[in-house]
Formats: structure tokens, C-alpha cells, sequence
């Protein structure tokens, strides 16, 4: 019960230090991710004997769809959370709900972070964080993270990579 109240205020903690951290650091702090992210293949150049008959045509311009700020908020709360700590999908949904999104916007943040997270990943980064403030045997510690709302596959990824 003692190692129960002991987690949960762990737990409790992080999320307060994790909103606070939020309401420090704004958007425009950080390094833009996706030019960071940028990969630029090499283009062979060669003498062509021949003369290219065919132009290629200029690509028609991408145009992304309009979001309710509502929709990006909880993107960009999904993101800062993802930051800063390791979440579980279902973890990551429950904090969302309980700042008051909708639920439609939170499924929206959810299959955005779902095109470029891996829960896996997040179950090995919340393994270390447990395992900083508390000892744990592999055993408990795959039962934590299945508590935390991890599968058994991304708990046990996660404990036996914190293991290694």
C-alpha cells in the first residue's frame, strides 16, 4: 500500500513539474523539429548525352486542412507532454481528458502522435524514470507499466531494455 501511495505521488509530481515546465517553455524556445529532422537525399549529377524531352511538371502545392484551435491545443499538449516524460496511449488520453479536452480532439492528438511515436519507446523512457526514484524488479516493473496503460509487448520492452 506504502509502495502504491509512493508511485502515485511520484506520478503525481511529474505531472505537475510537466505542467509547469509547459507553461514555462513556449513553442517558439524550441528548435523547429521538422527542419532539424530535414534529410536531404544527394542527387547524382551526370553529362547527359541525350536531351531531356520531357520537363517534368512543378508539383502542385500541398494544402493541409484547416484544425479548431481546440484540435491543435491538445496536439501541442500531446507533444509537450511527449517531451518531457515517457506516456503510455492510454495514459497520454486520460491526461488530456483530464485537462478538459474533448474527446474528439484528444483522438485527433492521439492518431497524430500515433503517425511518429513509438509507445514501445515511451514504455522504456517511463521505465527509467521509475527506476530513478525507486527499485524495482523487472517483474514489478512490467506490472507498473502495464498499470500505466502500457500493453504487455511495450511493458516488457521497456523493463527489459531499462534491464540491459
Amino acid at each position: 500500500m506504502k509502495r502504491a501511495l509512493k508511485v502515485l505521488a511520484i506520478v503525481a509530481g511529474s505531472i505537475i513539474a510537466l505542467f509547469v515546465l509547459a507553461l514555462i517553455v513556449t513553442p517558439s524556445d524550441l528548435p523547429n523539429l521538422q527542419a532539424v529532422e530535414a534529410i536531404v537525399e544527394p542527387v547524382e549529377v551526370t553529362d547527359a548525352a541525350e536531351p531531356v524531352e520531357e520537363v517534368a511538371k512543378p508539383a502542385e502545392e500541398v494544402v493541409e486542412p484547416e484544425i479548431s484551435r481546440e484540435y491543435a491545443n491538445a496536439v501541442r499538449a500531446a507533444e509537450s507532454y511527449l517531451r518531457f516524460m515517457g506516456f503510455s496511449r492510454k495514459g497520454l488520453c486520460e491526461q488530456l481528458a483530464f485537462e478538459g479536452y474533448p474527446e474528439d480532439a484528444i483522438e485527433y492528438a492521439l492518431a497524430e502522435m500515433d503517425k511518429n511515436v513509438d509507445w514501445s519507446d515511451q514504455a522504456y523512457i517511463k521505465a527509467l524514470s521509475y527506476l530513478r526514484f525507486s527499485a524495482f524488479s523487472r517483474a514489478s516493473l512490467v506490472d507498473q507499466l502495464l498499470f500505466e496503460g502500457f500493453t504487455q509487448e511495450q511493458a516488457e520492452h521497456g523493463a527489459g531494455k531499462a534491464f540491459e
